[in-house]
């Protein structure tokens, strides 16, 4: 699953996989057109959206919302039907991944300190300087989340997504190897 703001082709080097709109994004975009007093209530009911138990339950969530907006604030109507999937393609994982994989808070921290750690070096002599600092940020990174420390338990990952074994047994067919993407499997 990619979690991005918004990315409206399923194109790339992952093209099989869902895509998952960052809702904390999606939700600035919907308020954007909404006419201030009615604010609060529209919060309120994309919050009931979002924090839905289950897919099915944020299906019919997302139709009263849409039947309710529809006359009144017709945008707020066609953004929930056009983000509908990519906004809900979270329910696939387990919910304890729910929080994690909602918004892009974890891909905008790593950029925020690859960021600082750029200022400090102003400039970079060549290309090669740039990878290695940013080779060396990720590296901690992944030893931050490695087995004692995990972020994602892999395995519960991939037998809650049936489409991933195949993706990874297509990726290790191209490339001749094993995937650098999904570890612990």
């Amino acid at each position: 699953m990619n979690t991005k703001d918004w990315y409206p082709q399923r194109t790339g080097p992952f093209p099989a996989s869902s895509w998952q709109r960052c809702q904390v994004h999606f939700r600035r975009n919907v308020m954007a057109h909404v006419p201030p007093k009615r604010m609060k209530e529209v919060s309120e009911d994309i919050d009931r959206i979002f924090n839905a138990s289950n897919s099915k339950d944020a299906r019919i969530i997302i139709e009263d919302v849409m039947d309710k907006y529809e006359e009144d604030i017709p945008d707020v109507t066609r953004m929930l039907d056009e983000g509908r999937e990519n906004i809900l393609a979270i329910y696939v994982l387990p919910k304890k991944y729910w929080k994690r994989f909602r918004s892009t808070n974890m891909i905008e921290r790593l950029n925020e300190e690859i960021r600082r750690r750029e200022k400090v070096v102003r400039i970079f002599p060549d290309d090669g300087s740039v990878m290695r600092l940013i080779g060396s940020l990720l590296l901690e990174k992944d030893e931050e989340w490695s087995p004692g420390r995990m972020y994602l338990d892999t395995r519960e990952y991939r037998e809650n997504i049936p489409f991933l074994e195949k993706a990874q047994r297509n990726s290790c067919q191209a490339t001749g190897k094993d995937s650098p993407m999904i570890r612990g499997v």
